[in-house]
Order: structure tokens, then sequence, then C-alpha cells
């Protein structure tokens, strides 16, 4: 839902720019669980690899299709083509697949390495690595090229989410912290970018410090609490898991609802009536997603969101 907001302009939305490193967390929460389940890890590697090419190339072909006209493919390198269109740049959440794809593979020989030491270890150098890349390494062509796609950025988050699925204890004090992070966020979003051009929101000290903050203070507990049962859950807990177990559908369908609104016209200004229309955007693009990834579902074509 983070993205979505992000997506769709909401103003100060990069406070929420917790939302991918969170969910890189999450993923390894529940990969590391589906690993301690496994005698061996790479045949389950294979399948969640495979799991993840098919909806990239699904949504990848469909996504540069409609962004691209064909003057664009004519005119266009095919550098651009392979390392932008179809390496992370050819739609806003693309590089979230490329990330997924390195971390598929490192994350069963990296889960042999997580202690409560070493993810201390690994989410300070972390908090630094971003601060260098963002504000001098991004400097380098190279470098910035790459930008955030690779996987060393996001090993914090992997950690932690591995700790997590072992019983690591989150505890509330960290949730003023990533408080303050957080709404720190948009203010060096808007100092930094106005000197470096090549720098990565997600890379900002105060999203890593937010993000991590945010996990450590929320993260599950153990034994891993579960939602209350069916016969007592309230129509709240029925909604969030919903649309957590449908995350993967609100990832990569909103887009077409937040172009769609571009194409009619429809782009809410920075008013309140303007901001009321970016609230029901983002309101329509979720629940759009949703619809889609239920009619996929029911079609047989559930892997193409996840399922």
């Amino acid at each position: 839902m983070g993205v979505v907001c992000i997506h769709a302009g909401l103003p100060y939305s990069d406070a929420l720019r917790f939302c991918v490193p969170v969910f890189v967390a999450v993923w390894a929460f529940h990969y590391e669980r589906g690993l301690a389940r496994r005698e061996r890890a790479w045949p389950y590697a294979s399948q969640r690899f495979v799991q993840l090419l098919i909806p990239y190339a699904f949504w990848t072909s469909l996504y540069v299709l409609l962004l691209h006209p064909l003057s664009d493919w004519r005119t266009t390198p095919v550098h651009t083509i392979i390392g932008g269109w179809f390496g992370g740049y050819g739609w806003a959440g693309q590089y979230f697949f490329v990330i997924l794809f390195q971390l598929t593979w490192l994350v069963p020989i990296l889960r042999n390495l997580v202690t409560p030491v070493s993810m201390w270890v690994v989410v300070t150098a972390g908090v630094i690595l971003n601060a260098i890349a963002n504000y001098w390494l991004f400097d380098f062509r190279i470098v910035s090229g790459i930008n955030d796609r690779l996987f060393v950025y996001w090993l914090p988050y992997v950690f932690l989410g591995v700790a997590f699925a072992r019983g690591f204890p989150p505890s509330r004090r960290w949730l003023m912290l990533a408080a303050a992070a957080l709404l720190a966020a948009p203010f060096e979003f808007e100092k930094l970018s106005a000197l470096n051009q090549n720098m990565s929101v997600y890379l900002l000290t105060s999203v890593t410090i937010g993000s991590v903050a945010l996990l450590l203070a929320a993260g599950p507990r153990f034994p891993h609490a579960t939602f209350a049962r069916e016969s007592q859950a309230s129509w709240g807990n029925h909604a969030v898991q919903y649309i957590g177990q449908n995350s993967f559908a609100i990832f990569v369908g909103h887009l077409l609802f937040l172009e769609a609104a571009r194409y009619v016209g429809f782009v809410p200004d920075a008013s309140v009536p303007g901001l009321v229309g970016r609230i029901m955007l983002v309101i329509m693009a979720i629940g759009g997603s949703l619809i889609i990834g239920r009619i996929l579902r029911l079609t047989g074509l559930g892997i193409l969101v996840g399922r």
C-alpha cells in the first residue's frame, strides 16, 4: 500500500519509503522459514526463482509494450533496452524483481552466517554503506549505473528477516527512532536530490535507519503470533489478511490503474481536492489490483500474481 501511495504522488509519501526495505525483510523471513522445513535448499531456491521469473517476464512484457511506443524502440540504444527497460527501470517496481533474483540464490548461503552478533554487524555496516553510496559512491558512473539494484545494499534487511524467523526478539523502544527517521526522509531526499541526481531514495540514511528501527520495533513475536481465529476475527483482521496475502497482485497491478488515470487526464494537483483525488486513486488502484489478482487465480494464472 505504501508503494501505491508513493507512485500515486501523495504528499510526503517519501516517509513511506520503508515499505520496500520492510518488504525485503518479510520476504527473507518467509524464505528462511521455508528453508528451515527442507533438507535441500537448492531445489527450493530454484522453485522460488522460477516463481519470480514468470511474473517478471509477463508484467515486464506488458508494461514495456504499454509505456514504450515503437518509436522508442527505434531510437533507444540496445544497452538501455536491455539494462534499463528489462534490467530494473522498465516500470516502477521492476527493480525489486532484479534484487530478489540475486537474493534468491544468496540467502541459502548467507543464512548460515546469521547470528545475533553478525546481524548487528551487517545492519551497522549497511547503514554506513548506504550513506557512503548516496553521498559519494554514486558520483562514479559505474556505481550510479547499477544504483540500488545491487544486492549488497539490501543485506541488512535480509539478515533481519532471517533473524526474526529464528526468534530474534523485537523491542518497542525502537519505534520512536523509526518515526523520527522516516519523518525526516522527505527533507533528506529534497536536500540530497538537489546535490546528486544519481542518488537512491531507498538508500537515504533516514530511510535505512527508519526501516531498520521499524523492523526492530514491529518484528514478529516468537512463537509467531497469528490473527484471531476465524470465528472471532474482526472485519479489519480479515481485510489486513486479504491484502497481505495478495500484496503481490497489488505490487504488479497497480500501475495499470495509475497509468490509465494519467491517460485520461486524471492527474490531481496539490490542492485539498487534489489530495482527495489522489487518495481515491490509491484506493482504486489497490481495489482494481485485487480484482485482477482474483481473476487470474480463478483462470488458473495465479502464478502471475505470486499464487
